[in-house]
């Protein structure tokens, strides 16, 4: 089928693009790499965006991924695979630290074993039950993925992230789980109107079709201000009115299979809220930034972001 459309669009290199970056996409979940690897050097090896995404497991990585898989260093990438789906942090991540400095790897698998290696070592230290800094270093961190908002990292180690009415998000490839505790500030710094939100995403925020939820501290003039638990950025929520400060604030949400926990300014607002029956959340749920906007223009800075598993 992927064929016939590729050939048809041959005169339409956009349609073209769009249809070969499907085909790579099913390709590599269906396990014909070598399919895939055809398609993205076809694409030089930058699909479109869109075919990649609403599949629920984190796709972001997938050009590296069907090289370094597809290279003369294949085999090696196998098993390391193998010891990363099975979370054997020790063995995945001496693979891939080999790996990233393999005088013999390609570039592409070079930077793919960085980010396998970024994540590996902050789940390793998560399986520990450490508290783990969960911002990104600046907005070429191997393991973040910069989807909406425009990022810088500040000398203090916080992040500022410009929004437009698209809002942001930003998010780690660290496979936290769905039983956590984040902790953390955050500040407007400005905003086009008195409105503004904040927040967190989590699960899987790569497209509305995959499962994930937002953590929302807002303010507007519909809802005024408040804390918000909802289905990605639906109406599907649960939400309690909030005090916030001028200035820093904190917020503390505790995460379980059951419901979240939401803390702001060490006053708890919300106890094991869930906006549907059962949240979908799995062990490979992701947890990164994010939140819409109303119409306008912010800068949120988010200061000592930190997260651990369990929880008391």
């Amino acid at each position: 089928m992927y064929e016939g459309y590729v050939a048809y669009t041959r005169k339409s290199p956009n349609l073209q693009a769009g249809w070969r970056s499907a085909y790579a996409t099913v390709a590599f979940l269906a396990g014909h790499l070598d399919v895939a690897r055809t398609q993205l050097e076809a694409l030089h090896w930058h699909p479109n965006a869109q075919p990649t995404t609403g599949f629920g497991r984190d796709l972001t990585l997938l050009p590296l991924q069907v090289a370094a898989l597809t290279g003369s260093n294949a085999a090696q990438v196998l098993r390391a695979e193998r010891a990363y789906s099975h979370r054997d942090f020790g063995d995945a991540s001496k693979a891939y630290s080999e790996l990233a400095g393999a005088a013999d790897a390609d570039d592409r698998t070079r930077e793919f074993s960085r980010a396998r290696l970024a994540a590996l070592q902050q789940e390793a230290a998560l399986a520990r039950g450490e508290w783990v800094p969960f911002l990104p270093a600046s907005p070429q961190d191997p393991n973040w993925q910069f989807d909406r908002g425009k990022v810088q990292c500040l000398s203090d180690g916080s992040v500022e992230i410009e929004s437009s009415h698209l809002g942001h998000v930003i998010y780690a490839r660290t496979r936290v789980g769905s039983d956590y505790e984040v902790t953390g500030e955050f500040e407007v710094v400005r905003s086009s109107t008195k409105d503004f939100q904040a927040g967190l995403v989590l699960g899987m925020p790569d497209n509305d079709i995959s499962p994930w939820y937002g953590l929302t501290l807002k303010d507007n003039t519909n809802e005024g201000p408040c804390v918000c638990f909802s289905a990605a950025w639906t109406a599907t929520a649960v939400s309690a009115p909030a005090t916030f400060k001028s200035g820093p604030n904190t917020f503390r949400f505790r995460v379980r299979p059951s419901g979240v926990d939401a803390w702001l300014n060490e006053t708890q607002l919300l106890r094991q809220a869930h906006p549907v029956k059962t949240l979908r959340l799995n062990e490979d749920s992701l947890l990164g930034l994010g939140a819409f906007n109303d119409v306008n223009d912010t800068v949120i800075r988010y200061r000592n972001l930190k997260v651990r598993q369990g929880s008391p």
